[in-house]
């Protein structure tokens, strides 16, 4: 039986993190899909240090995620505890280093897609280091049903999902509200909103334009998903690599329009926009060629976790 413990994260102090895809959905799927697996947690929070470090002398296996702030965790735990260490690599952004060569101490480096690897190849991470196992999604994504007050909002309905930041192209499709038909209704759901962006920047003065928070969702986020005639997603600079919101539309199967940076065009499903540039007027040029084409939905994308899962089993066995 081998011993994992999973460090840092929002789980590891209180236990499994309720995602529906990604890496840290991977604890609750190893527990649920391979019982022979024993998952601990371990946080650096001051109040769980001393439980935290019984927890990695015993364990067998020390798997992070996140950026290289991890890996120079990773890095040190191994040189203190000499034990297995693999990092699940999804952020790239700034940390306290820019020395990527230290992952190469690490047993494994594991990342979503091709252009991922390739981009720690770059910065001097040794390939045979690198392993590509894109995640799976939860089942649910694949049974999302349709909700009736999300559907009456408009005929032709466009959702936009996830933070409202810079990165998302929030900004594009703020600017691109102007120059949607009145015809085509615009639901645009918010987790939080950063760097500047609040709720009175949106322009709720038109009928076409509504808008909800989390706490104010009929439904879960993959029923809105289904819901919805098409998905837009402007993303302009990949932290998350790929975006994990790429996955769950796919997973769905609904019509999508994002752009064709990083590694996105290795996840979505087939009949997905990708934009080369994504301004707020080919974004809406985009949305309209859809409906005037009437284009059929979209074919789910499968994101197994068992075929996720059978990898992460010969890695930790290896």
């Amino acid at each position: 039986m081998k011993k994992i413990c999973f460090i840092g994260g929002k789980g590891a102090g209180t236990g499994f993190v309720d995602r529906v895809c990604g890496p840290e959905r991977l604890p609750l799927e190893l527990s649920k899909r391979l019982p022979d697996c024993r998952i601990a947690f371990a946080s650096f929070q001051q109040s769980h240090v001393l439980e935290s470090l019984r927890k990695i002398k015993r364990a067998d296996i020390l798997h992070g995620h996140g950026s290289l702030n991890m890996g120079l965790l990773l890095f040190f735990l191994k040189k203190i505890f000499d034990k297995k260490t693999i990092l699940t690599f999804t952020d790239f952004k700034k940390n306290v280093t820019h020395n990527y060569k230290i992952l190469n101490s690490l047993d494994a480096i594991v990342v979503l897609s091709q252009f991922a690897k390739k981009k720690l190849e770059y910065r001097g991470v040794n390939p045979t280091r690198i392993k590509v196992i894109p995640y799976g999604v939860e089942d649910s994504f694949y049974r999302a049903k349709n909700n009736n007050r999300i559907r009456k909002l408009g005929k032709k309905l466009v959702l936009y999902y996830g933070d409202a930041r810079y990165e998302r192209g929030f900004h594009i499709l703020l600017k691109s509200i102007k120059y949607i038909p009145e015809d085509i209704t615009l639901l645009i759901c918010v987790r939080k909103f950063l760097r500047g962006f609040n709720p009175s920047l949106l322009n709720l003065k038109k009928k076409n334009v509504h808008f909800l928070q989390v706490k104010d969702y009929p439904c879960p986020i993959q029923d809105i998903i289904k819901s919805s005639d098409i998905v837009v997603l402007p993303f302009v600079h990949n932290t998350l690599e790929p975006p994990l919101s790429l996955m769950e539309v796919s997973a769905v199967g609904i019509p999508m329009i994002t752009t064709e940076i990083g590694g996105n065009k290795e996840v979505v499903a087939d009949g997905t926009v990708l934009l080369q540039e994504c301004t707020p007027e080919k974004l809406v040029k985009a949305i309209t060629k859809h409906f005037s084409k009437k284009l059929k939905v979209t074919k789910s994308k499968i994101y197994s976790w068992d075929e996720s899962l059978s990898k992460f089993e010969k890695l930790y066995s290896g």
